[in-house]
């Protein structure tokens, strides 16, 4: 069972970094550097990506109720 859940965090975290360095990083370079993600980045990508995309998600989720229900909550507790 543990290494079918190994598994699966490794293909997710391959997916993540795929899409982390090919749609999230500005031509698949740093910003800091100006360099191409290397090898062992995309390792690592592969090994924490799934807890970082869940990190992720977690601030879109967090933004989302902030951004579009603040004044719903607002105006539950009656602050103006």
């Amino acid at each position: 069972m543990k290494w079918i859940v190994l598994a699966v965090w490794l293909i997710v975290g391959y997916f993540f970094a795929r899409w982390f360095v090919n749609s999230f990083l500005d031509d698949r370079k740093w910003a800091d550097t100006n360099k191409e993600a290397g090898a062992g980045t995309l390792l690592i990508l592969t090994i924490v990506g799934p807890a970082m995309g869940f990190v992720m998600l977690m601030h879109l989720a967090i933004y989302y109720v902030m951004h579009y229900t603040g004044p719903t909550i607002k105006r539950l507790y009656g602050v103006k």
